[in-house]
């Protein structure tokens, strides 16, 4: 069986905090499972920035782990490159015990790139038709646009296709 890694945005949820962040339900779905939990609330764009650029550290600098934190809660995905192909996906509960990985998987390094880029493309469109803008969706603009022009180029170079 496959294994399937989705980022789940909830486009009709967003909004601005008292600090000037854009609010919202962000989750990852690995195998059917949603982490850290369905409906999720966090800071999506902070959060899908922060992703994102671990994510293009896998391509760029030859680095072999990325960790993508939630911005509230003790949550993260571990992301580790396997082959020219396939990353390892750890979703991680941190506590006073350390860390607890819930669900690992195997999942097309394409498959979590293309999903993540899709789910931050869904935030910064819905965020425009809510006439919401802000630092945290400009910089996640910019990431997007950065790493949707150097996926071909660096998936060449690494061997993801």
């Amino acid at each position: 069986m496959t294994s399937q890694f989705s980022v789940v945005i909830d486009g009709n949820d967003l909004a601005r905090a008292k600090s000037g962040a854009l609010t919202g339900r962000v989750w990852v779905r690995l195998d059917g499972e949603a982490f850290p939990e369905e409906q999720w609330s966090d800071f999506p764009a902070i959060a899908l920035k922060d992703w994102l650029t671990e994510m293009r550290s896998l391509l760029e600098d030859d680095r072999h782990v990325a960790s993508c934190h939630f911005v509230d809660g003790p949550y993260l995905f571990r992301l580790t490159y396997r082959d020219a192909k396939m990353w390892g996906v750890d979703l991680i509960e941190r506590g006073l015990k350390g860390e607890v990985c819930m669900v690992s998987a195997e999942i097309s390094a394409d498959e979590i790139l293309a999903e993540t880029l899709s789910g931050a493309q869904m935030l910064l469109t819905s965020s425009n038709q809510l006439r919401l803008s802000g630092e945290d969706l400009r910089d996640l603009s910019q990431v997007v646009s950065s790493l949707s022009s150097r996926v071909q180029g660096n998936s060449a170079r690494r061997g993801l296709h």
